[in-house]
């Protein structure tokens, strides 16, 4: 019910923008404007489903179409704003030769039994599979805590570790030029697993959609991704940045505390090579180092996907359940490689407006000029005076000076705190408006709340 609610209230929001009913990531308007609410421009190939499979042809864009009757796009839109469905074809392409996707970026190499037993980064030529492992390994250990049933996971339930090995089911279904998908089925104890291995043109990205009819108890499934790369410290995005967690089990403590928490992604990396793990819905991650099967040192990264615990809820995490993450590996700067623009673009998808125009579009509401700096939030003030508050925060760790431009006619602004209030205690980051709009500078990961002053944007 909150779901729907919010759903008609984002289709209302999307109607004003640009006249049409709007459909949530499931179909291509005859007209196809496209919404991107991500705080970073995109220019990507997206993939929306079966729904989309009549309006394709009236699109005029260039289209792939899918196995399972959906079909994939090109789409260009800008931060925060509207654009037309009119990239045309991407320049790269994804190509499939047995079970091994590959694009101008990278290229991933399933078994028999639907594990990757390798992924290579083009751009690079580094394998980050350490030879005789196999990656997005599932694992099931059982989950019973001393204590705080649905809280704690204890370390000594690893020791029984069951891994998922075989598969019902391995079978490519789409070829390319746009999308690539390999298919893999999994029976674990009582449960199914369906996952969705998909390659899109131009992208690093390997997404992975799952699929999981859960029925265990007391039971925990994770995802292990053994990796070539010598890592000491785990980097995860928390809210308004990111920390750096050692990976080291040197006392009991370091052993004990092996899980953290991350919001849409997680990296590790030595110099020169690394591997982000980001996700829409899963948020518990941990490291560990080891030895691959050669003698040679690895870091394996896991997340954990679900659990079952009996205690206060009987049936937690029972039914069936749908998810998405995702691998991208980089030359071991993640900041530098986007991770964190591929994690809002992960987490907010392309939405599109039917029976809109794609002429007198308006502007982005806000722009920023600086990457590192990342609008979180753009609403009206609760005093009702027709000022828009924006909210962005530095995300890469270091000094940073930016301009936020809004995308309407605007008569100053003022930083405030997070009441929206000038008198405040907390030391606001110095702000000048200009023509161009606020320039203000921001200590690292520094939150801004802006108070813009103005006409309220139509």
């Amino acid at each position: 019910e909150v779901a729907a609610d919010l759903e008609r209230l984002i289709d209302d929001a999307l109607t004003r923008l640009a006249p049409g009913t709007a459909i949530p990531d499931t179909a291509i308007p005859n007209t196809a404007v496209a919404a991107n609410a991500a705080p970073h421009a995109r220019d990507e190939v997206v993939v929306w489903d079966a729904a989309a499979a009549e309006l394709a042809a009236a699109s005029g864009v260039h289209t792939q179409e899918l196995a399972d009757g959906g079909v994939a796009a090109r789409v260009s839109a800008p931060a925060m704003g509207l654009a037309s469905l009119d990239a045309g074809a991407p320049e790269d392409r994804v190509t499939v030769e047995g079970t091994t996707l590959r694009n101008g970026c990278i290229e991933v190499t399933f078994d028999d039994d639907g594990l990757i037993v390798s992924l290579r980064d083009l751009r690079s030529g580094r394998e980050l599979v350490p030879a005789g492992e196999r990656a997005n390994r599932l694992e099931v250990h059982p989950d019973l805590p001393n204590a705080f049933d649905a809280w704690d996971i204890e370390l000594f339930n690893r020791r029984k570790v069951v891994p998922v090995l075989t598969a019902d089911r391995v079978e490519v279904t789409d070829h390319g030029p746009m999308v690539a998908r390999l298919v893999v089925e999994r029976s674990v104890r009582s449960s199914r697993i369906r996952q969705v291995f998909e390659l899109r043109a131009g992208s690093a990205r390997l997404d992975v959609h799952t699929e999981v009819d859960w029925d265990e108890r007391e039971q925990l499934l994770q995802v292990a991704f053994p990796l070539d790369v010598r890592a000491t410290e785990m980097t995860r995005e928390i809210q308004f940045g990111h920390l750096r967690s050692p990976i080291h089990a040197n006392t009991s403590w370091d052993h004990a505390r092996f899980e953290v928490c991350a919001h849409r992604w997680a990296d590790v990396a030595e110099r020169g090579c690394g591997m982000s793990l980001l996700n829409d819905a899963k948020y518990g991650h941990h490291a560990e180092r080891g030895h691959a099967p050669d003698g040679s040192g690895m870091t394996t990264l896991y997340l954990t996907l679900l659990r079952s615990s009996r205690y206060p809820d009987p049936r937690q995490d029972l039914g069936r359940h749908r998810f998405t993450y995702a691998l991208m590996p980089h030359d071991g700067d993640a900041l530098g490689a986007g991770v964190i623009e591929e994690g809002y673009r992960l987490n907010l998808p392309v939405r599109l407006v039917a029976g809109g125009t794609a002429d007198g579009l308006p502007a982005p509401v806000v722009s920023v000029d600086r990457p590192g700096v990342v609008v979180e939030a753009v609403k009206l003030a609760d005093d009702g005076s027709g000022d828009v508050v924006v909210r962005c925060y530095e995300a890469h760790g270091g000094r940073a000076t930016a301009t936020v431009a809004p995308g309407y006619p605007a008569e100053g602004a003022v930083a405030t705190d997070a009441h929206e209030s000038t008198e405040t205690a907390i030391a606001l980051p110095p702000l000048q408006w200009t023509e161009g709009g606020a320039r203000i500078d921001l200590r690292p990961f520094q939150i801004a709340t802006l108070r813009v002053a103005g006409p309220v944007p139509g």
